[in-house]
């Protein structure tokens, strides 16, 4: 339970410092399942751009 509570403690300082939201607001939110939407997550600091299907290039083996 120790080794999950630092994980998570990690887990919300680093959210939150790249979202630049508190480390109460990323814990209330992380209590219970949330999805995004791609803008949803840019809004809230996860993302930086929505990258489109058309850019996206793969090579092929």
């Amino acid at each position: 339970a120790k080794e999950l509570d630092a994980n998570t403690d990690y887990y919300v300082e680093l959210v939150a410092k790249g979202t630049g939201k508190s480390k109460e607001e990323i814990t209330k939110d992380i209590r219970r399942p949330k999805y995004f939407l791609a803008q949803e997550a840019i809004d809230y600091g996860l993302a930086d751009k929505i990258i489109e299907e058309q850019d996206v290039h793969f090579e092929r083996k």
